[in-house]
């Protein structure tokens, strides 16, 4: 049997880079509008192949309109009060990741990590996805972040057409 060991978000909502560890069992404790929610809806799309299927925001409002959109740009706001009606986000266009890494029960030495990338431009909300695969690999090795510069403290995410050649290599 698989068991999901790890979760890595890579900005997913308000989370930049994250490596949170599930293991055996995991508890989500925050207070409200610490993630929580936003934790289990990456795990959910992460394992739900068909996006349509995904019920974003569900743990904790059943008529939530929450969308993917939102995730990767960080929604941060439905209003501004200079422009009434006006939605704030937290990005303008940009790349976001979630990535599941799994082991096996009967052989940990057997493990891959499953993933989607998503691109979203300030123009529309569509969003352009890749899903992904990749045996043998822990989710904190993924190579969905590159050093640009000197490489010192200078890290972007790649883009989608950039990790596909990633990928490839």
């Amino acid at each position: 049997m698989r068991r999901l060991e790890a979760v890595r978000l890579v900005q997913w909502y308000h989370f930049q880079d994250e490596l949170l560890p599930i293991s055996a069992s995991c508890l989500l404790l925050g207070d409200n509008g610490s993630g929580k929610t936003t934790v289990l809806d990456a795990i959910q799309v992460g394992v739900v192949a068909d996006l349509s299927e995904v019920l974003l925001n569900r743990a904790a409002n059943e008529k939530s309109r929450r969308a993917l959109y939102g995730y990767v740009r960080w929604k941060i706001g439905a209003e501004d009060e200079s422009r009434q009606g006006a939605v704030h986000f937290g990005r303008g266009a940009c790349t976001s990741y979630v990535m599941l890494e799994f082991v096996d029960d009967d052989d940990p030495s057997v493990m891959f990590t499953c993933g989607i990338g998503f691109e979203a431009t300030e123009a529309d909300t569509d969003i352009a996805k890749v899903f992904f695969v990749m045996p043998a690999t822990p989710a904190r090795e993924v190579g969905v972040i590159t050093a640009v510069g000197n490489g010192i403290g200078e890290h972007i995410v790649r883009p989608l057409r950039h990790f596909r050649v990633w990928l490839r290599g």
